[in-house]
């Protein structure tokens, strides 16, 4: 008798990020046993605790080199290979399936299932099968980055490299191979269904919910004390945040004559972004009601929405955040804070439909003051919604519950194994 063993890929990133860290330890609790792939030195990377040391602990990692000079850094960044996989990589997944007899492949995001089909359809023995945990609609995201967002440099490298078109035929080519899809919201499912005409019954969404026992238990110091109502964003920075939209509408806010006092905390951005918007917190004339603070630990970023009144996501309108969920949405209404978001997706839905908070038309400055304005001016009906998150995290919408959907699908494995 040998425990039921599972290999997970992850070459972008720390495999110890939130969203992994949590599946890794159901799949622990499941009684699976662990091994990873990642690139070297990717796993001190990211947010580091005590219980992702002793998730470290329990499972067994596997690095692949990645070559730092000049010319494997240019060979990556034609190639495409930092999306697709390298060399180095498909040598260690190799190396691995001939040491090892694993009952399951998990592969983070989808570029990288090209290499991993790669490798398997080489290999002599049985083919494990291949769940692809798909968080990000990564088609969408390469194309923000590299052509919405991007400077002229990106725009040509991506243009001359053909990583989106090569990132879509990766989908359309593997993900029908998959045993099973997790996404993160029905709209995901939607659209990988449309998209590679998938079968729905392989698609499992898995939200992107806290722990809720771990999440009550954090009490971290660092975060002021409130002098007024908190309105407050957490999270990382960048242009489809649309923090730009959310000073501005605190600024307009605070000019109404009957605007309550309030205070504003942005936090998460770099150094260079924080500057970046002090000054335009200075020019909108908000810098002494403004906290901004650069990237902090998760349990202090938890922190700061437990202190927080009003929680605020206010994204753009892309298809990524059409077909994604951030983690905060979940997080504040776990803290019990009414949140304000964008109308986008389902970001929109899921406020609608819990009451926990209100939505505003994405880009419009003067609804989303509006709307702040709203829940500024009436504290009872604002803690009303904050007191409905709590109520729904509680009764569904954290990972005690949302997680038994991995544990099922591992147990039809070994049943299938068993039998």
């Amino acid at each position: 008798f040998r425990m039921p063993r599972i290999l997970i890929i992850r070459t972008e990133g720390s495999p110890f990020g939130t969203r992994l860290a949590r599946v890794m330890r159901t799949i622990r609790e499941t009684g699976w046993n662990c091994h990873v792939i990642c690139a070297e030195g990717s796993v001190s990377q990211g947010t580091v605790d005590g219980s992702v040391l002793d998730l470290r602990e329990q499972i067994t990692i596997y690095e692949f080199p990645v070559p730092d000079g000049l010319r494997s850094r240019l060979y990556r960044w034609i190639t495409g290979a930092g999306y697709l996989g390298s060399r180095h990589f498909r040598k260690c997944l190799k190396a691995r399936l001939a040491e090892n007899a694993y009952d399951v492949i998990m592969v983070k995001d989808s570029p990288i299932l090209h290499s991993v089909f790669q490798v398997l359809d080489r290999n002599r023995g049985k083919d494990p099968p291949v769940v692809c945990e798909m968080v990000e609609p990564r088609v969408a995201q390469a194309h923000d980055s590299l052509f919405r967002y991007g400077t002229w440099v990106t725009k040509i490298g991506g243009y001359f490299r053909r990583i989106v078109p090569r990132l879509r035929a990766v989908e359309r080519d593997c993900l029908p191979r998959c045993d099973r899809i997790f996404t993160v919201v029905d709209e995901m499912k939607t659209w990988l269904t449309n998209t590679y005409e998938l079968d729905p019954n392989r698609i499992s969404v898995v939200q992107n919910t806290p722990v809720l026992s771990e999440l009550d238990a954090i009490q971290e110091p660092g975060v002021p004390p409130k002098i007024s109502q908190r309105v407050s964003f957490v999270g990382s920075f960048g242009p489809h945040r649309g923090l730009e939209s959310l000073i501005d509408a605190a600024a307009l806010v605070r000019q109404q004559p009957a605007c309550p006092d309030f205070q504003l905390a942005i936090v998460g951005g770099s150094p260079a972004q924080v500057r970046r918007l002090e000054s335009l917190c200075i020019e909108r004339g908000i810098s002494d009601i403004t906290e901004l603070v650069p990237k902090v630990s998760h349990r202090l970023a938890i922190q700061w929405m437990k202190e927080s009144d009003i929680g605020v996501i206010p994204h753009v309108d892309t298809l990524g955040i059409r077909t994604t969920v951030p983690f905060k949405l979940f997080d504040y209404m776990a803290v019990g804070a009414a949140c304000l978001v964008s109308d986008v997706g389902p970001l929109g839905r899921i406020i609608r439909k819990t009451k926990a908070g209100l939505v505003f038309q994405p880009g419009s400055v003067a609804d989303l003051a509006e709307k702040l304005g709203c829940l500024l001016g009436d504290k009872q009906n604002t803690s009303a919604m904050g007191r409905r998150g709590r109520w729904h995290a509680e009764r569904g919408l954290c990972w005690e519950i949302e997680s038994e959907k991995y544990s099922q699908y591992l147990a039809s494995i070994t049943s299938a194994t068993d039998s």
